[in-house]
């Protein structure tokens, strides 16, 4: 399952949420009827922390970018995926709205202990929360890698120093 950065530019427009989420399940599952399709929508909508009744008819246009990409990431979940792959999912989004979006991650993680969930972030508070294990990467090399709390508790590395430094974690 895919999560873009900006969740508008993954939504149709003039597509429901509804419509958005259902997209994977008839592209990928052609044995399931409609009342299927709702209950998964409804389930994935609710996963993510959507009251579906609330979200089903509405657009694009009428989310908050919290709201939108939560929405994409229950459409990224809607056929349970093996592997989650989330491009910086909280960039551009205010607080309130990235804590509903880490708590949806770890509802997910949660309900799907077996699912990965790959997280493309440069904000190491965020991952820190989140993320069981951390590579670093720089100039597309890896630099680091193990799990959170050695490499940020002890990094290895000076560019993983220089990131922790200027996150001030």
């Amino acid at each position: 399952g895919l999560v873009f950065q900006d969740p508008f530019s993954s939504l149709d427009p003039r597509w429901r949420v509804a419509k958005s989420v259902a997209e994977p399940l008839s592209l990928q599952r052609r044995d399931l009827n409609n009342t299927d399709i709702d209950e998964r929508v409804a389930a994935a909508l609710t996963m993510a922390g959507l009251e579906p009744v609330d979200f089903l008819n509405r657009y694009p246009i009428d989310l908050s970018g919290g709201q939108a990409q939560r929405v994409v990431i229950a459409r990224a979940i809607i056929n349970e995926p093996k592997v989650i792959l989330a491009d910086e999912p909280m960039s551009a989004i205010d607080v309130a709205a990235r804590i509903q979006i880490l708590d949806t991650f770890a509802a997910i993680r949660a309900a799907r202990p077996s699912t990965a969930i790959i997280m493309v972030s440069h904000d190491l508070g965020v991952v820190q929360h989140i993320a069981d294990r951390i590579l670093v990467l720089h100039d597309g090399r890896l630099e680091e890698t193990g799990p959170t709390a050695e490499v940020l508790g002890n990094p290895q590395s000076d560019y993983t120093r220089q990131l922790i430094e200027a996150a001030s974690l």
